[in-house]
């Protein structure tokens, strides 16, 4: 195309990162459209938490969700988990749950300890 053997590489490897970012972004919406699709299953498949709480079947491992309106959290064990005060329309709920900082450092744990086993 260029008459300039420079010019014509430069104008090659820019079409072809242009020709990857596009493949890349299309294939992170089609992750997104597949992750949003997983969680709507999981939703419609989830039993509102009231009624797991009010039965009488066996409670652990049931995919449950609860609409929160509010939280606070009132306690916390180590960095890892926290105890959080939640609530709905009708009921007031006591959760275990992760931290976020909690979750972002063992994150960052496991990625430090990857850098260093490697060479």
């Amino acid at each position: 195309m260029f008459h300039n053997s420079v010019l014509n590489k430069e104008y090659k490897r820019s079409v072809t990162r242009l020709i990857c970012g596009a493949v890349l972004c299309a294939l992170a919406v089609c992750l997104l459209a597949l992750g949003a699709v997983h969680f709507g299953k999981l939703k419609k498949n989830a039993i509102h938490l009231n009624d797991v709480i009010i039965s009488e079947k066996d409670k652990t491992g049931r995919i449950a969700y609860a609409d929160i309106q509010g939280y606070l959290q009132f306690a916390s064990y180590g960095d890892d988990l926290g105890y959080y005060i939640a609530w709905d329309e009708d009921l007031f709920y006591i959760m275990r749950l992760p931290t976020v900082s909690g979750v972002l450092r063992k994150k960052y744990r496991k990625r430090r300890s990857l850098m260093r086993s490697l060479p």
